[in-house]
């Protein structure tokens, strides 16, 4: 799973958790019990709670334990043990942070297909494996568990993690550079199958591919045919991804030059300096940055430093044990600009720690095991939102909250949540003892076959609760599809549930599965799939010419959609299309539709294709020609050039009444398309446009812009970044400045959003220490600079 995928279906995670938790809030059945309350400081998670002010024990460095290692075999279905293969583990979970994680670990397998992978520490890991010819696979425990995750203590030898593959593999051979167009040499390259918005909501066993650049920037990797999204990342340079259709030749992967975010943590009011924090800091996703962000844990003097940052404007959070607090002032970072003077005052924080168990059904509990359940707290009143996941005894450790009540929800794929807990009351004193009970709840098995009978891997299958009470509980499952065609869906309360099914080659049955739960012993239900329709194309321009990376969009005439991309000769192939009239249209990635040869906006797109079920239908689009370019210089207002800009082009639309405004909001939904940064002496090209008007928009991430309309192609344009300004007030309330508050700014017209939290805690609870002091204004940005030349490889072990 790339690093993009993963940051997308985490904030994804995040928006369901919190929606969730809303509901728990908002939304309570009028027969629920009314949460008993306990006094300042003081809580009920259950009837089993106990509340103690006891500090909590220091949080262990897993550095600082021995580390561990794995061990396996790598085998072929067919022929046996697969010398040469790629087997990569990548961090998923503990208490290390990103800037000791981002690369995976990676070995080669021997002539007898078994590995060793070294100095790993301890945590959770997803183990993949991969070779030429062959499709990756990840790693899976044995039934009836069979969870992706690894999970290693400090110091344990773990062996039998053995990984089968099967051929049928596309190869892809691409390219890493830096936006300058220089290779980037020794770059991890992982390819993930799918995209990134189909692999959300399910437990994919889609593994990855990894490779290492060469001298030359170029990489080779063998994945399932079809859409991949490829990530990188390389000393000196922020993560880069692109997709494409696999088998392909033209995978490249641009690199930016990246910055550095570096500085020190210190209590409040006595400026002794904190270590063991964790400092951390998001992408924009304003900006449609998912790759970006970092985290580092602080030193014995409090210092940390968060590398491979992208441009952009960072507003970091520092979290201790007992203590929390970010800067007063965001810091803008330039084009490989370094920012080494960031402080961060943090000011004590009530911790909050207890114990997520499973109701056995007889009157006894046994600790969630790590990772499978996740808690999270959301204040009523704008306090924000905590979460933790369950240790190996079934602790969850929350290390900063802020005083307030709180609703709790727990969260499983194994295990079935209460559907109201009570409130969680933070004072200033530590909370300890809590404790929320799951129980297994009922599973759903069965299998999914075609009409021939023939068992289908690697369907994911997902049920959701339906009908009923519209403020009960809310419950989901998903599994994906084992060799056999088996699914196991657990933690089902008694109800009524709809069933999606998610497969590349058959389409959702409909109408959609519906099965009725109740409480006792597994429910069974077998789903049989439809072949559906297949529809084969090509993308071509108006010479002719085969048109890559276009997607392809199928709308029918109920609400369904299946999509594809066309590779490198313009050919594509979509399967698992449900029966149905449909009009096909080509959009170039965040460019909107491709018009046919000589047509407006006006006129209809596309062609029109009628699928049947096992049929396979053709059908060629032609679209006009994309060789257009812009070129121009970025400047600020003195003249000077701007040499860490990023340019956007979008298409101004010729159809009547269409808002003038359109195309300058189209241009901050581009995050989908190659990247254009100016060059050290601002000048850009931007490539790929088809015939028309466009609006170019220049900003330096996290602050300036500048746009310019009806811009023809092949003209230059300068567009002139103005200095920004700023704005500055104050917030009350009746019982005084808030401790925390979020600012946003939107220009409805262009469509320039900006949103800020601020963070000061004013009261200082220890005793004997001063009241927290205000933090200085953070380092003002620097002139660009020329970015860097591609730096030099740094010698190391290759994974491939």
């Amino acid at each position: 799973m790339t690093t993009r995928t993963r940051q997308v279906l985490l904030l994804v995670a995040i928006v369901a958790a919190i929606f969730v938790a809303l509901v728990v809030v908002r939304g309570r059945r009028a027969d629920a019990p009314t949460p008993s309350r306990a006094g300042a400081g003081a809580t009920t998670a259950s009837a089993t709670t106990v509340v103690s002010a006891a500090a909590l024990p220091p949080r262990q460095d897993p550095r600082a334990l021995p580390l561990a290692s794995i061990a396996g075999t790598v085998v072929d279905a067919a022929a046996g043990p697969l010398a040469g293969a790629t087997v990569c583990a990548s961090y998923a979970a503990g208490e290390l942070s990103r800037e000791e994680t981002r690369e995976p670990t990676c070995a080669t397998t021997s002539a007898d297909g078994s590995y060793r992978l070294e100095r790993l520490p301890t945590g959770t890991w997803y183990v993949e494996a991969s070779a030429a010819e062959h499709q990756p696979r990840r790693w899976r425990g044995a039934p009836p568990d069979e969870d992706a995750r690894l999970r290693l203590a400090a110091g344990e030898a773990r062996t039998g993690v053995d990984l089968t593959l099967t051929g049928g593999a596309g190869r892809v051979v691409g390219r890493v550079a830096d936006v300058n167009g220089g290779p980037v040499a020794d770059a991890v390259v992982e390819i993930a199958v799918g995209d990134v918005w189909a692999r959300f909501g399910g437990a994919s066993a889609s593994a990855s591919a990894y490779a290492r650049s060469a001298d030359d920037g170029t990489f080779t990797a063998w994945v399932r045919p079809g859409l991949v999204e490829a990530t990188a990342t390389a000393d000196g340079y922020a993560v880069g991804s692109s997709s494409a259709t696999a088998p392909t030749e033209l995978l490249e992967i641009l690199l930016t030059p990246a910055s550095a975010l570096a500085g020190i943590v210190v209590e409040a009011g006595t400026d002794r300096p904190v270590a063991g924090a964790e400092v951390a800091v998001r992408p924009d996703w304003d900006e449609g940055d998912f790759n970006g962000g970092g985290s580092a844990i602080t030193d014995e003097a409090g210092r940390f430093r968060i590398t491979r940052l992208a441009p952009g404007r960072y507003k970091p959070t520092a979290t201790a044990r007992g203590w929390y607090g970010e800067p007063i002032q965001s810091v803008l970072l330039g084009l490989a600009e370094s920012a080494d003077d960031v402080r961060i005052e943090v000011h004590p924080m009530a911790t909050i720690t207890g114990t997520v168990v499973v109701d056995d059904g007889s009157g006894g509990t046994r600790p969630c095991p790590e990772g499978d359940c996740h808690l999270s707290l959301t204040g009523t009143r704008g306090e924000g939102m905590l979460g933790a996941t369950t240790k190996a005894d079934g602790t969850v450790v929350f290390e900063a909250a802020r005083p307030g009540t709180y609703a709790a929800t727990v969260w499983s794929q194994r295990y079935l949540g209460e559907d109201v807990y009570p409130d969680v009351v933070v004072a200033a004193a530590p909370l300890s003892g809590l404790v929320w009970k799951v129980r297994s709840g009922t599973e759903l098995v069965g299998t999914i076959r075609d009409r021939s009978g023939t068992a289908l891997a690697e369907i994911g299958v997902t049920a959701r609760s339906v009908g009923g009470d519209g403020r009960g509980q809310m419950v989901w499952s998903s599994d994906e599809t084992d060799a056999d065609g088996a699914y196991q869906l657990r933690a089902l309360a008694p109800g009524d549930y709809e069933l999606t099914v998610r497969s590349e080659v058959h389409p959702q049955p409909e109408p959609a599965p519906r099965v009725t739960i109740a409480a006792g012993a597994p429910q069974r239900l077998d789903l049989v799939l439809d072949a559906g329709g297949v529809l084969a194309g090509v993308v071509v321009d108006s010479s002719g010419r085969g048109v890559r990376g276009a997607n392809v969009y199928l709308q029918g005439t109920r609400w369904r959609s299946r999509q594809g991309r066309s590779s490198d000769d313009g050919t594509f192939r979509i399967e698992g299309i449900s029966p149905d009239d449909y009009r096909v249209v080509a959009w170039r990635a965040g460019g909107g539709t491709m018009r046919k040869p000589g047509s407006t906006d006006d006129d209809v797109q596309g062609e029109r294709v009628k699928i049947a079920s096992g049929k396979t239908a053709s059908v060629r689009l032609v679209v006009e020609s994309q060789d257009g370019k812009i070129t121009g210089t970025v400047t600020t207002s003195a003249g000077a050039p701007v040499a860490d800009a990023y340019l956007v082009a979008a298409r101004e639309s010729m159809a009547a009444g269409v808002d003038a405004a359109r195309a300058t909001q189209r241009t901050r939904w581009s995050w989908d398309q190659r990247p254009v940064v100016t060059d050290t002496d601002g000048s850009f090209t931007v490539n790929g446009l088809a015939p028309g008007t466009y609006t170019l928009r220049a900003y330096r991430k996290g602050g300036g812009e500048a746009v310019v309309e009806h811009v023809a192609i092949g003209a230059s344009a300068r567009l002139v970044i103005r200095a920004t300004g700023s704005v500055a007030g104050t917030v009350t309330t009746d019982a005084g400045p808030p401790e925390q508050l979020a600012v946003s700014l939107l220009d409805e017209v262009s469509g320039f959003e900006r949103s800020e939290s601020f963070f000061l805690h004013r009261r200082c609870s220890h005793p004997g220490r001063r009241p927290g002091r205000h933090l200085p204004a953070a380092r003002q940005p620097r002139a660009p600079r020329a970015p860097p030349t591609s730096p030099s490889p740094r010698t190391r072990r290759s994974p491939a």
